[in-house]
């Protein structure tokens, strides 16, 4: 292959690989004063997708599952955890339930109560994976709603009585959800499996096919020209 040749290949390569490398967003992590939430979304809570995950399409009673990774960056800070709709007041208004995930602290018994990790000593970084259903008797269906978060950050400042609590707090849309009118049955399990397929974006699967494409134009080149 002759030199123009390579040059060709060379700057075909670097402008799918930069085009393949743009189009994977790595989400940072929220921040506030005193640490920092990442979140991922998952049908199955095996494959994870970085939240703000878009138009999950979820029915009636199905599950999904949210890990939560906060990390503090100072000491002796209290940290607390909470989902909500935007909208939603009451439990019965809620479209979704949290099935598993609880820690201590619990402040009252709904969808929007509050978790507690308590008073963090050191600056640590704990995960956490949430269970989350979408409930049966979800009145707001063949509709989007948005999954949010909320973490508290706070420290205390001086002792005694005239010690107070300040702090920080980070708040954003975990997901939308995309609630179908149906309720969730076994049989459709196997659209998890087409679920994750579908978010294999098509733009990588044409990215490598042009790669291939290339590689065996280069390998064209050599023949042709022995």
């Amino acid at each position: 292959m002759d030199m123009k040749n390579k040059r060709f290949l060379f700057i075909m390569i670097l402008l799918i690989l930069s085009c393949f490398f743009s189009s994977v967003t790595a989400n940072k992590p929220a921040t506030c004063g005193y640490g920092t939430c990442d979140t991922w979304f998952s049908f199955d809570g095996i494959n994870w997708h970085n939240t703000t995950y878009r138009n999950a399409e979820l029915h009636r009673g199905e599950s999904f599952f949210i890990k939560t990774m906060i990390s503090t960056t100072k000491p002796d800070i209290h940290v607390s955890i909470r989902f909500f709709e935007v909208g939603v007041n009451s439990n019965d208004d809620a479209s979704f339930e949290i099935l598993d995930g609880y820690v201590t602290g619990i402040i009252n018994q709904n969808f929007k109560q509050t978790y507690s990790f308590g008073i963090i000593d050191t600056p640590s970084k704990f995960e956490k994976i949430w269970k989350i259903k979408v409930c049966e008797n979800a009145s707001w269906w063949n509709a989007t709603s948005p999954l949010n978060i909320f973490v508290d950050f706070n420290e205390q400042i001086g002792e005694g009585w005239g010690s107070e609590w300040i702090g920080d707090e980070i708040s954003y849309t975990v997901a939308t959800i995309y609630i179908k009118k149906s309720v969730f049955s076994p049989v459709d399990n196997s659209e998890l499996v087409s679920e994750n397929v579908k978010y294999l974006s098509l733009n990588h699967i044409i990215m490598i096919s042009i790669l291939i494409g290339l590689i065996f134009l280069s390998f064209l080149l050599k023949f042709k020209k022995h």
